[in-house]
Formats: structure tokens, sequence, C-alpha cells
């Protein structure tokens, strides 16, 4: 939810798929990894455009709720 979020609302592309991992996933399985690094190197990409990338707001926000 939280990748999903930020790649949102920094208008990147990301096809996040729903993890099958077979017990309980706290986001660090191989696809979930996947996904984090893919998000990371847009948000890289962003930054290196000098577009805003915004991360910080968001994942407090989510914590809090």
């Amino acid at each position: 939810m939280v990748r999903r979020r930020i790649a949102e609302e920094n208008d990147i592309p990301l096809e996040i798929k729903e993890c099958t991992y077979e017990g309980p996933c706290r986001g660090t399985c191989p696809r979930c990894e996947w996904e984090l690094r893919q998000l990371e190197a847009a948000l890289a990409d962003r930054l290196r455009l000098g577009k805003v990338a915004t991360v910080a707001g968001l994942a407090l926000g989510l914590s809090l709720s």
C-alpha cells in the first residue's frame, strides 16, 4: 500500500501485483523487494531530472492512520 501511494503521488507507473509469498510477508519477500527497487530507481530518476519526489509526508501519514 505504501509503495502504491508513493508511486501515485509521484506519477510513477509502477505495476504492483498482489504478493503471493506463502506465509506472513512483511514487504521483504523477493517480489516486494523487486517492487521497492523499481520505485527507488524511478524516484532517483525524478530527482536527477530536477523534479520533486514526495515520500516522507506520505509514509508518515500512512503510518499514523
